[in-house]
Order: C-alpha cells, then structure tokens, then sequence
C-alpha cells in the first residue's frame, strides 16, 4: 500500500514536471503572427511567418521579425528574415531599426543583393537569392508592419 502512494506521488510530480516546463519555455520564445504560403509556377514554395518578439511585449514598443522560408521539392532551401523593432502610443507607429538576415539549408545557394530599410511604421527588405548551379534567382520582399496600438502584421 505504501509503496502504491510512493508511486503516485512520484507519478504526479513527473506530470507535473512536464506539462510545467514547456509553459515556462513558451514564454521565452517568438509568438507566430500570421502565416502565409506562396506557390510558384515550378512547384516551389514559400512559407512566410511574422513572430512577434517575446521579449517586446512591453507598452509602447514592438520587436518582431518576418521570415520567408523557401522550399523546393519539399526540402527547406533557405530562409530569408526581417528583424524590425518598433515604437507605438496609440495614435501612431514608427520602425525604429531594421536588419535582415540569411539563412541556407542547401550550400548551392547565395544570397546577392540585400536591402533592408526603415520606412515609416513599416519595415521592408528586398533581397536576391541565387541558385549557383543554375543561376536562378529568387527576390524575395518582405515587409512588417506595426498599428499605432502595437499589432504586427
């Protein structure tokens, strides 16, 4: 009998233990916004996912990032990601910084061209990505927006 009360106690500290530990790791990682899919004409794709920073949830100021996900034949390619940070106070917005970064999967790809820019309560960066065995190019645009009351978009 002692030793079946031994056994459910450690058996709800255990469940305790793991459903505990990924709430608190979800609050140190990035909110998905909006997820978006665009097919092109050779069956490739791209999945692109705004995050909102979980370290910018204070009033007054955003930090997210935008990342577009290239695939084809169903095997991730590269990502190309915008990180923007924002200031709001109800009435506007303004992009405060902006970066964008490369990421590939695949080492027969190269990043060429690479614009990011503040621009209003926007933050755009267009890039070109080429494939150095065939020499085709994909140009990625990627924009993040903030509302005056400190939505991402």
């Amino acid at each position: 009998m002692k030793f079946k009360k031994i056994c459910a106690v450690l058996m709800a500290a255990l469940l305790c233990v793991c459903v505990c530990v990924p709430a608190f790791a979800a609050g140190d990682e990035s909110r998905v916004v909006s997820r978006t899919v665009e097919q092109y004409d050779n069956g490739a794709y791209a999945v692109i996912t705004v995050y909102e920073d979980a370290a910018s949830r204070a009033t007054g100021s955003k930090n997210g990032h935008k990342a577009f996900d290239y695939y084809e034949s169903g095997t991730l390619q590269w990502t190309y990601t915008l990180h923007a940070s924002f200031t709001y106070n109800g009435s506007t917005a303004t992009c405060t910084a902006a970066t964008a970064t490369f990421d590939k999967q695949v080492d027969i790809w190269k990043l060429i061209a690479n614009d990011p820019s503040p621009s209003g309560s926007a933050a755009i960066a267009r890039g070109v990505v080429q494939k150095t065995t065939t020499g085709k190019k994909v140009s990625p645009t990627v924009t993040i927006t903030c509302t005056p009351n400190g939505v991402l978009a």
